[in-house]
């Protein structure tokens, strides 16, 4: 038998019994999360998360917005809510990530499955120019956002 052949017949094998090939930790590629910033004054913005989960019952923990860097991304913000759906107003100042560029935001969100396993999705990637005012306002920006009905 030759190579090819082998690997055909491992292929139909795999498909036959239902295996997937995906790796361990794409386990979340049925679920979603889709971002959206909008700015809502000179110095703020709205940052909505809506996510869709992977299976019913997995119950949402936390979500972590990140600004993207060719190195490394950096924590912006994190928000701890249950709901599956969730806005937040922030200082366009947290957004600024990249001065003087265009600053890169995309969220990850946390999942716990009834079993207290935990998976991640990660969010589309928002891109805007935010905090381009040039100077500090309104005090020090919160970084953590807690929803009034977590649990």
């Amino acid at each position: 038998m030759n190579k090819r052949n082998l690997r055909l017949g491992g292929l139909s094998l795999v498909a036959a019994l239902g295996l997937s090939l995906a790796p361990a930790g794409a386990a979340n590629a049925a679920g979603n999360c889709q971002l959206t910033i909008k700015e809502t004054s000179k110095y703020f913005a709205n940052a909505t998360l809506a996510c869709v989960p992977s299976a019913t019952g997995d119950q949402l923990r936390e979500w972590k917005v990140w600004g993207e860097d060719p190195w490394s991304d950096d924590l912006v913000f994190t928000v701890y809510t249950n709901r599956l759906t969730y806005t937040v107003s922030i200082s366009q100042e947290l957004l600024n990530e990249d001065l003087g560029g265009v600053d890169e935001i995309h969220a990850v969100a946390l999942f716990r499955r009834p079993n207290g396993t935990l998976y991640k999705i990660r969010s589309n990637t928002s891109g805007g120019l935010w905090g381009s005012w040039g100077g500090i306002c309104c005090g020090s920006p919160e970084k953590t956002h807690v929803d009034p009905t977590y649990k």
